[in-house]
């Protein structure tokens, strides 16, 4: 018999249990501050928080967005507000401005609490903003209240905003039974207990990792490590930490174990021997994955399935009995699964491969986790549940023989074309039997003629690139080889990387846009936003498709500019906001995790010796601004290791400077006038004004060829007017304003200490 743990009607009344019984225990230890909290700690900083909350006017339904990643402050957050019958608002803070607007917009926080620093008037829309620093200050200043004021049944407490466009995003509403009702049951079903150790590597913004993560382990009383979202590179310390921890449960997605498992292909060498069981959820999981992990790390994994609008998991595979790979498992405790046969979608199945038989209809699901709704949102809400409460997953799946359910796929993933159903599923199922094919997304693109065209979006394999298989018709031709007729697919299209939000997921939506160009119409677009434009973009055109391929290519968008030196040896405030310009315009181009903007800042340092700048001078303000501009993960490289690859020298300018060919072309050459008045301000030491105006138009024709040479596909950022055109590299140019009225539009060239 499972052993039942205490029960607790409150989130409040399990931390304060725990928070007096056991006020030694570790309740969290947070890696990005060092610091090691015990339940007796988060209890009275969530009754301190509740003393902040009140001192700042938060009340019932009152909003506090929580705008900070994996910061061990959420808990107490969330309960403090629940004792305010207030409501949380994770956010992931990396979010594009636009999306970041938009939540903040709908959902009016009263307060939002962001990392260190306000964020700008277009994203904070004038709410009031607290930083992480001063509110733990607060929480250090203030006295604690007396006691967590109980949750009223139906309150909500938690507010989570779905991964999408704008246009698509969806609040989730929450309550305290919810929460409660659905770590209960999750903690008896896999015997958490206060011996247990989480790690935790998941976006804390996400309600996967909220629940797994959070609230089950505080029902338990168990611990958690709480590290910062996983990436490629933390990822190659992931056992270590188990290791170093003590860790007996982790909590993954499949793109983390598939990575894991990339890493690590031969096991972690006995890091991984403290582990009894490990939970993956937010995705699908293969079987191949799902087998290949368990048997490489020797640990258990337990696949869930639910949503954000049933609190997290509905179902989930049973401890102590053998895994059916193919399934999803069980309801939990409290939860009731049944299947609406009047929404079932025939499915078309393939010629030659076996399938699991089709769906029987939509899955819905029954119970006490299912949530309050959607904010702002009565009509979704209706839509989206039965006359009993039942709520509609849009999923298509079975319950089979032995009671277990199976997901199918989406009925949002049925593809029309010509009046008949294409289920996208069916495809990607397929395409994961190539060798060749590492993952794939089958989506829909509109047609005016057909309805919707297949789109078969491909991520390959390392090595098998130039593989005469992995063509477009390649892949066509093996996928035709398989399928019945109203399969095949209209489009091949691939990709270097497949959009996923933090869970995991595959964005299907940002995927279509990428595919047929829309996301990249809109980075291309907010390069000329009117916060930064000067004039129109020289070619925009080319601008789009090289943010098409690199959408598509999964690499950075590339970006380059000039910096120059003027009459400073050193950095000032002007030259550090006018980098830190240059890095938020690069930053607001990143739309997906696999392409955000690279930016190669190349140092003028020929046009210094031009100019006759002393090279001491020269020399140590470059050295700064390299170094400052190394900080915000600009790549830097000096003009004059360009001449150097390059093969340029001094002789090449002298050369065509030389003759009445060159003189007169330099006399009626358009910007000769602008050069030289340029000149009269910058050129030192009583040097010939004109000449140095002249051979600065030379170097920048026979610069302007290494540069654009060495950064093909850039996209090139200029201070200058388009008439400047001839001084840049032949490459397509955005062009930019000074970041104040008033200022020259070249900072370096700004004589004042600050701005």
């Amino acid at each position: 018999m499972i052993q039942q743990h205490v029960s607790f009607p409150s989130l409040a009344s399990a931390l304060r249990h725990h928070g007096t019984t056991t006020p030694d225990a570790i309740s969290i230890i947070h890696l990005g501050s060092g610091g090691v909290h015990t339940y007796g700690q988060m209890l009275d900083t969530a009754r301190r928080l509740v003393t902040v909350l009140e001192d700042l006017g938060v009340g019932k339904k009152d909003k506090v967005a929580f705008a900070v990643r994996n910061h061990w402050l959420h808990l107490p957050l969330l309960i403090a507000c629940s004792a305010r019958r207030a409501i949380l608002v994770p956010i992931d803070p990396e979010l594009h401005r636009d999306a970041l607007a938009y939540i903040v917009d709908d959902a009016a926080p009263a307060v939002m609490i962001v990392v260190d620093a306000a964020p700008s008037a277009e994203t904070n829309r004038g709410r009031p903003v607290l930083s992480l620093a001063d509110l733990l200050q607060r929480v250090a200043d203030v006295e604690p209240v007396t006691v967590l004021v109980e949750p009223t049944t139906g309150d909500v407490v938690l507010m989570i905003y779905t991964s999408g466009t704008t246009g698509s995003t969806k609040c989730v509403m929450l309550t305290d039974d919810n929460l409660v009702e659905n770590a209960t049951a999750l903690a008896n079903r896999y015997r958490i207990a206060p011996t247990d150790r989480y790690l935790c590597t998941l976006p804390t913004h996400h309600m996967n990792a909220i629940m797994m993560t959070g609230m089950v382990p505080l029902l338990a009383g168990a611990s958690v490590v709480l590290g910062d979202v996983l990436g490629y590179k933390s990822a190659k310390l992931y056992w270590k930490l188990v290791a170093d921890h003590g860790v007996t449960t982790v909590s993954l997605v499949p793109s983390i174990m598939a990575l894991l498992l990339k890493l690590f292909p031969h096991g972690a060498h006995g890091q991984s021997d403290g582990l009894r069981l490990a939970f993956c959820g937010a995705a699908p999981l293969s079987e191949e994955t799902w087998r290949t992990f368990e048997s490489t790390f020797g640990v258990p994994v337990y696949q869930g399935y639910g949503l954000t609008e049933t609190t997290c998991w509905a179902v989930s595979t049973l401890p102590g009995v053998p895994h059916d790979y193919t399934t999803v498992g069980v309801p939990l405790d409290g939860c009731e699964i049944r299947i609406d046969a009047t929404t079932t979608t025939t499915t078309t199945t393939t010629t030659t491969t076996t399938r699991i038989p089709g769906a029987s209809g939509e899955v819905l699901i029954k119970g006490p986790i299912v949530g309050a709704g959607y904010f702002k949102n009565p009509k979704l809400t209706q839509a989206c549940l039965t006359a009993d409460g039942a709520f509609r997953t849009g999923d298509l799946g079975f319950v089979d023989d032995v009671g277990e359910l199976r997901i199918t796929g989406r009925i949002k993933e049925i593809i029309i074309k010509n009046g008949a159903n294409v289920f996208a599923p069916d495809l990607d199922q397929l395409l994961a039997e190539h060798p060749a094919i590492e993952s794939s997304k089958t989506i829909g693109l509109p047609d005016a003629l057909v309805g919707e065209r297949i789109c078969c979006v491909c991520v390959l394999k390392e090595g098998h690139q130039a593989s005469d298989q992995v063509t477009e018709q390649g892949i066509r031709s093996w996928l035709q080889e398989r399928l019945s007729r109203a399969l095949w697919p209209d489009v091949i299209e691939f990709v270097g990387a497949l959009p996923r939000g933090g869970a995991g997921k595959v964005m299907t939506n940002l995927l279509r846009q990428m595919v047929t160009g829309e996301l990249a119409d809109d980075i291309a677009a907010s390069l000329g936003s009117w916060k930064y434009k000067r004039a129109q973009a020289s070619d925009p055109d080319a601008i789009r498709a090289t943010i098409q391929r690199c959408l598509l290519g999964g690499r950075p968008i590339p970006l380059l500019t000039y910096w120059g030196c003027g009459a400073r040896a050193t950095m000032v405030d002007v030259d550090r906001q006018a980098l830190a310009r240059l890095k938020e315009y690069s930053d607001s181009l990143r739309r997906v995790a696999h392409s955000p903007a690279a930016l190669t800042l190349i140092l003028t340092d020929s046009h210094a010796d031009n100019n006759h700048i002393p090279s001491a001078r020269s020399t140590a303000y470059f050295g700064a601004i390299a170094a400052h501009a190394r900080n915000l993960d600009f790549a830097v490289v000096t003009m004059s290791e360009l001449w150097r690859d390059g093969g340029l020298s001094t002789d090449h300018i002298d050369r065509d400077m030389t003759g009445a060919a060159a003189n007169e072309a330099w006399q009626v050459d358009p910007l000769r006038s602008r050069l030289i008045d340029q000149a009269g301000k910058h050129v030192e030491g009583g040097a010939d004004v004109e000449r140095a105006a002249w051979r600065y138009r030379v170097m920048c024709r026979l610069e302007g060829q290494l540069v654009a040479a060495r950064h093909p596909d850039h996209i090139f950022i200029t201070y200058n007017p388009p008439e400047f055109d001839a001084v840049s590299p032949g490459l397509p140019k955005v062009y930019v304003s000074s970041f104040k009225t008033g200022t020259s539009v070249k900072p370096w060239f700004h004589a004042g200490d600050s701005i």
